[in-house]
């Protein structure tokens, strides 16, 4: 039996779902529900900073032309944020744990004077909030809901097969499930199931899941393998 697996996350994403989801086997569709827009903040001068703080890749977007900044030190939340930054230029990035918890206690220690805060206009944990007087948040793009869904996506649900969706925020699964319903699409008349990276991503009442799995821990790692379990499953009951 061969599914499909839904990538809703931005383009800033796709090519490393493609890459960790792509050893499932299954096919991949595209569907971004959240767009990054661009606030056009005016940046500071980076003289006055010794440090940055990410916790999102799409946040690192707004230094790539910026090379004042690539000789700071990079704070960065998760495995992926912290190779973006390293990508993007900032050799002296520091992996501050899995998720806004670990890093704003890694923050209080941590030995910068001044650090720049780049987040999105609306963040779940403001780490500024902490350290006002070392933390400086800019907020430097909003994520705004799609209108619909990718003409692939609506294709593979009401084709009957199994689709599983990765969901890797609440906000995202939010847009998702009102998409979805907007779309006529329900438990009943497809064959969906979501795979979350931690448990308060997932209303319990929400959405048309038939099958509902929640990652191990909160790493994309985690949520392929959760997500390869649940294709194992479906797999094996289809036999």
């Amino acid at each position: 039996m061969t599914g499909v697996i839904v990538n809703i996350r931005p383009e800033t994403y796709r090519e490393r779902f493609h890459q960790a989801f792509a050893p499932i086997g299954w096919n991949i569709v595209d569907s971004p529900v959240l767009v990054p827009e661009s606030l056009h903040a005016a940046l500071p001068d980076p003289q006055g900073y010794d440090a940055v703080i990410f916790t999102s890749q799409v946040a690192i977007d707004a230094l790539r032309d910026q090379p004042g900044w690539r000789g700071k030190i990079a704070y960065a939340v998760g495995p992926a944020t912290a190779d973006a930054a390293r990508r993007a230029g900032f050799a002296q990035t520091v992996q501050t744990g899995l998720d806004a918890r670990d890093l704003a206690a890694y923050l209080v220690s941590a030995g910068f004077k001044q650090a720049l805060y780049l987040s999105a206009e609306d963040v779940s944990a403001d780490v500024s909030l902490d350290d006002p007087l070392r933390i400086r948040r800019l907020a430097v793009y909003r994520m705004s809901p799609s209108l619909e869904l990718a003409d692939g996506l609506l294709q593979a649900v009401r084709a009957g097969g199994p689709v599983v969706v990765p969901l890797f925020s609440r906000r995202s699964a939010r847009a998702l499930e009102k998409l979805l319903k907007e779309a006529g699409i329900t438990a009943q008349n497809a064959h969906l199931s979501a795979v979350s990276i931690s448990a308060d991503v997932l209303a319990p009442d929400a959405g048309p899941w038939q099958r509902r799995a929640v990652a191990d821990k909160p790493t994309l790692e985690a949520v392929v393998a959760k997500t390869a379990a649940v294709v194992a499953n479906m797999t094996s009951e289809a036999q």
